[in-house]
């Protein structure tokens, strides 16, 4: 413990310099966040009467970039760049350039952003703003619409994702993996080298590989429980056999509900069969339960689960105990004192010790960055507040989860494995065409979508290669997919399509005991697909509510957006996506109400229920029909650039009119293979909430929905997917229709009272 004591003075001494040194330099403290929504008629400066522009955007000095919109004059950026500054602002500039890949880039113009004193406390966006862009003549050379909003950053920043994630959970769950016992034998030569992969929700980790068919491993990890959010999720462990090459052949799986563990206390011992089977695909999570397949083995687990405040307690108490022994070689004040007081404070020194308890090797600036990471005031000393970001912090989470460990009696730090807040296999489509992950709301498993043949193919014509991509902008693959569509359309409104229905249901593993009727008795296959469910009082009840509470509109895969903006910045790549060239004719009219909109995309596999139901109780508005395009909805689709999927593709925008929310717009968009979109409501009708609204015929579909600014809030589940904390990209939630969308924070704007 000596040199470890010797290395850690050195390094606090260090550290204690540096922050020394920074004393005199407090860290930026105020975002200027500008959404740049589009550019109007700007200066032409190419010869073809067009231009390249982009926007920088300067606020003290400090500049920040927009991308380059290519060959325009009326640009659509819908993203959002920010400036952080140490001195509060009130005045920034957009600077508006023409890119060129030769000369100099020309400058068109620029727009003054007043930043008003009351930006930094609002909780609110402000609205959108039209201003003239003005040349060096001061004349003018275009406009430009922006919002500009501001925040003052105040120690922690609550409205990062990954503190939201983190306020959400209420407790930690250990997970010790003991061992397995009579599990088969899968190399034909020598031992299997056997690993376990643990999965909660977006969280994973992997146990190290024990040898033989009855492997050790004694390893354990903590994950993060949110009662209210996860109380019906299960745990899933998945055995493999790790060969040459980590190849990994699947020996067996095991599914645990969370839900026993808030019903017992102490440590709960299991037994838990494997068995040979399990649902890697959404069309197999219905079996979970029902038809596992055999056992082949079995694997001995320890369950332990605690309070967020009880293990709060212990970080602080672990630390204290870590660092007593050098707090009595000195002539500091006892911690043991300092922990009846209201606060904890530790020194560098102290700080240095601990982790070096833990992290014998972390060299000095991974230390010195981990200290003032910490040190959000600057006092040079860290307070409780600050040491729970050990637990807090992606970042630094592996620091916590090692000291509760040691806390819990673990013999080596080594045994204690991390479990990550978000599963590094939670991309979207990996890259591969034939790749999608999708997470089930009800149960929190992740799991590979299945995609039928026809997608594949829709999307191997328009993104495979640049021929496809070519064929897309020139129309060829739209009259391709138009004309495929129209033909399936007719097939299966054909009698004789009826022999397609059971293979449709066998495929995709559909749950026959929610059909209204039974598979035989539907006259064509068109008619089964866009039929009703049985009892939906009773196979999809509606929640206890006010009617502040909006409603999913369907059985979907879905991802929700505080504002369009980020939408564009992290899923939809289309460079055509704005308000305007969403809804069409009636942009004069909403397009300014609903530039900051926020978004909902609910998106229909073909295997999916293909009725949709109002989200929202008032009345219904104008509805218009949108001719197109029949483009796959399919995520690899909107995350491909310059394919306008929602803008370009057949489909009927609807307004309805409430009390809570203000005008809301829902928007049913076609797919490949969908021919037809039914409207059941009315303009001047009620619009009662959770009833049927429409239906698609065969094939993917989406359903949009957007809500002026600020007036709703998603439920925190659906946004922590759509916008996960830790630089990981989306994933969609798999959802039932009326569950529970989010709720109203105050109206917008009601029809009557648009011009």
């Amino acid at each position: 413990m000596g040199n470890k004591s010797t290395k850690a003075e050195k390094l606090a001494r260090k550290v204690e310099a540096s922050i020394e040194s920074k004393s005199d330099h407090q860290p930026a403290k105020y975002v200027v966040s500008i959404v740049l929504n589009e550019g109007i008629n700007l200066k032409a400066m190419d010869i073809n009467g067009k231009s390249d522009p982009y926007v920088i955007l300067d606020v003290n000095g400090t500049q920040s970039r927009s991308s380059i919109k290519k060959r325009t004059i009326n640009p659509v950026w819908n993203e959002r760049i920010e400036v952080v500054v140490s001195q509060k602002p009130t005045v920034a500039y957009l600077y508006v350039y023409d890119w060129d890949r030769v000369s100099a880039n020309d400058y068109i113009g620029s727009v003054e952003v007043q930043i008003p004193e009351t930006i930094w406390d609002q909780t609110e966006n402000t609205p959108f703003i039209k201003a003239y862009c003005k040349d060096k003549k001061n004349k003018k050379a275009g406009e430009i619409v922006y919002q500009v909003n501001g925040r003052h950053i105040k120690g922690e920043n609550e409205s990062d994702v990954a503190l939201l994630y983190y306020y959400s959970v209420s407790h930690f769950l250990r997970i010790n993996v003991e061992s397995a016992e009579n599990l088969p034998k899968k190399d034909l030569v020598g031992e299997n080298d056997c690993s376990v992969n643990v999965f909660f929700g977006s969280q994973a980790f992997a146990t190290k590989i024990a040898q033989g068919c009855n492997p050790v491993w004694n390893q354990s990890s903590w994950i993060y429980v949110s009662e209210m959010r996860q109380k019906t999720f299960q745990i899933k462990l998945e055995v493999y056999d790790v060969d040459v090459g980590n190849s990994f052949d699947f020996i067996g799986a095991a599914y645990i509900d969370v839900k026993q563990f808030f019903e017992t206390n102490g440590e709960v011992r299991m037994k838990v069969p494997l068995l040979s089977t399990h649902a890697t695909k959404d069309a197999e999570l219905n079996n979970i339960g029902k038809d596992d397949g055999k056992e082949v083995g079995h694997i001995n687990l320890t369950f332990e689960l605690f309070t967020k405040d009880a293990v709060e307690k212990a970080l602080i108490s672990q630390v204290i105990k870590l660092v007593s022994h050098l707090n009595r070689d000195s002539g500091d004040e006892k911690l043991s004192e300092q922990k009846s007081e209201s606060q904890v404070t530790l020194t560098p020194d102290q700080v240095a010790h601990a982790i070096l308890m833990i992290e014998p090797d972390i060299d000095k600036n991974t230390f010195t960055e981990l200290f003032l990471d910490l040190d959000v005031d600057r006092s040079g000393t860290l307070e409780e507040s600050e040491i729970l970001q050990l637990l807090r912090s992606p970042k630094y989470q592996f620091l916590g989860v090692r000291m509760l460990a040691l806390w819990h009696g673990a013999e080596k730090v080594e045994d204690v494995v991390f479990a990550h807040l978000v599963s590094v296999s939670a991309t979207p489509y990996h890259g591969q065409m034939d790749k999608l992950l999708v997470k089930a709301r009800e149960t929190g498993l992740q799991v590979e979508e299945n995609i039928p043949s026809y997608i594949k193919l829709s999307m191997k014509m328009m993104f495979a290669n640049n021929v496809g991509k070519l064929a897309s902008r020139s129309g060829a693959t739209t009259r391709m997919l138009r004309n495929m569509s129209v033909k399936q359309g007719k097939k299966y409104d054909n009698p004789q399509s009826v022999e397609d229905i059971t293979p449709f249901v066998d495929l995709h593993h559909l749950n026959k005991e929610e059909f209204e009727f039974p598979a035989n008795q539907y006259a064509t296959f068109n008619e089964f697909f866009a039929r009703q469910l049985g009892n939906i009082d009773v196979i999809r009840p509606i929640p206890i509510g006010d009617e502040s509470l909006a409603l999913c509109p369907a059985d979907c895969r879905m991802t929700v957006w505080p504002q369009i903006v980020d939408a564009a910045t992290l899923w939809i790549k289309g460079n055509k996506f704005s308000i305007d060239n969403l809804i069409g004719p009636a942009a004069a009219k909403y397009g300014q109400a609903f530039a900051g909109a926020s978004l909902c995309i609910a998106r229909l596999a073909p295997q999916d229920y293909h009725r949709w139901h109002t989200p929202v109780e008032g009345v219904f508005g104008e509805m218009y029909p949108i001719d197109g395009a029949l483009y796959t909805v399919n995520p690899i689709a909107i995350n491909a650039e310059g394919v306008n999927v929602y803008t370009e593709n057949k489909r009927t925008v609807c307004l309805i009119d409430t009390v809570p929310f203000g005008a809301v717009i829902l928007i049913a968009v076609g797919a490949t293979m969908v021919g037809s979109i039914e409207i059941f409501g009315h303009p001047g009708q009620p619009c009662v909430k959770g009833e049927q609204h429409g239906r698609f015929l065969f094939g993917g579909s989406t359903v949009l929905l957007l809500f002026q600014q600020g007036t709703i809030k998603f439920d925190d589940d659906l946004l922590l997917n759509s916008m996960p904390p830790h630089g990981q990209p989306p994933i969609e939630t798999l959802v039932k229709v009326r569950s529970s969308l989010g709720k109203a924070l105050r109206p917008g704007k009601r029809l009557g009272e648009f011009e």
